[in-house]
């Protein structure tokens, strides 16, 4: 659509679910997590584990370099699973599932008519036109913060919202506001203001903030 943005690179993550854990007993799983071992099972499956691995930094939008992280996230899945069943307790382990892909973190920031920087989330700035927060996040706990409607504007382009991981924060803030919960903020603002664009008959730059804020809140938005 012609909007500039920041190309940025994060870690490529990787996604499986492993089985069979249930004859290891507590004490052995936390013997074996520093060599990166299943943690007690986590998932309603008995036995199963979710596993979510960092990956490496990479270019997100390169296709070498996401070919290249899935070669090695699947080598060290196997890898992995060889030596559990090679250990006590853990011998009928198994890959039970995994994604399809390696996960993209962060790539493109769109450049937006205001760019949220972490010098206004740590002090928990407030907007005028917010439409949302981040909330806090045990692995990132520095406090929830509100996100502004023009976080959401791409900077010279009309009739175009965006929402999730490429709404402008700078590259300090991404990991706050791609995680799930926070992109399902921005989506519902995003459709809800493009809704509203259409029925009032204007470009989403130029709808009311106001009167976004207070449909987001009558729908059970928190605000602050």
């Amino acid at each position: 659509a012609g909007a500039d943005f920041r190309q940025i690179t994060h870690n490529l993550g990787f996604v499986y679910q492993l089985g069979g854990l249930g004859r290891a007993t507590e004490a052995q799983l936390r013997a074996k997590e520093a060599d990166g071992f299943p943690k007690i099972p986590n998932e309603p499956i008995p036995g199963a584990f979710w596993k979510n691995n960092l990956g490496p930094q990479a270019n997100g939008l390169s296709v070498r370099e996401l070919t290249a992280a899935e070669f090695l996230h699947r080598e060290n899945a196997w890898n992995l699973v060889d030596r559990m069943r090679m250990t006590p307790g853990f011998e009928e382990s198994y890959i039970m599932n995994t994604c399809s892909q390696v996960g993209v973190r962060a790539s493109r920031l769109i450049k937006t008519d205001h760019v949220l920087d972490m010098s206004e989330t740590d002090v928990r700035k407030t907007f005028d036109d917010a439409i949302g927060m981040s909330g806090d996040d045990e692995f990132l706990p520095r406090g929830a913060f509100q996100i502004p409607y023009r976080s959401l504007l791409p900077s010279g382009v009309d009739n175009l919202l965006v929402a999730g991981r490429s709404i402008g924060v700078s590259p300090n803030v991404i990991d706050r506001v791609r995680l799930i919960p926070v992109c399902m903020v921005t989506g519902q603002a995003a459709g809800t203001a493009a809704a509203m664009s259409v029925l009032r008959d204007v470009t989403p730059r130029d709808l009311d903030a106001t009167a976004l804020r207070r449909r987001l809140e009558a729908d059970g938005v928190f605000i602050a």
